[in-house]
């Protein structure tokens, strides 16, 4: 009898540990979205600043993989008014080393809703790693 209940308590203690259970993954502390594992870029920040100067500053600073050679940033910002996006400005950047930070300053009016869109693109072996954003903010 000892030796039935050892072996129902092994085989429950076995099956328990090969049963499969639901796993969710924890969200990033990037505004709740999951970032895909790129091949050239290591690390991406974009961001709309507003310092109370009458300026606003779309910005983003980009880390590259070992290997990278360029990155180009290119921004541009609109202002909404009413249903529509008006351009604000533009501008584009290149960076020949791995690393780098580019910033667009703008001419910001408070209470103005922002959008700027960046599309970088971060080259390594002569392969072109293209990223698209949109960041959006209330000039305070």
């Amino acid at each position: 009898m000892k030796k039935t209940i050892l072996t129902l308590i092994a085989i429950i203690t076995l099956m328990s540990t090969v049963a499969v259970l639901p796993t969710y993954a924890a969200l990033p502390d990037t505004g709740g979205t999951v970032e895909p594992m790129w091949d050239n870029t290591a690390t991406l920040h974009i961001a709309i600043d507003f310092p109370g100067n009458g300026y606003g500053y779309a910005e983003t600073t980009v880390i590259g993989k070992v290997g990278v050679t360029k990155i180009t940033v290119d921004i541009s910002v609109y202002r909404q008014v009413g249903s529509s996006w008006v351009l604000v400005t533009e501008d584009s950047f290149t960076i020949n080393f791995l690393n780098g930070i580019a910033s667009c300053p703008f001419p910001a009016v408070t209470g103005a809703y922002y959008k700027a869109e960046y599309e970088i693109t971060v080259t390594r072996d002569g392969i072109d790693e293209i990223i698209t954003k949109t960041k959006y903010a209330t000039c305070s």
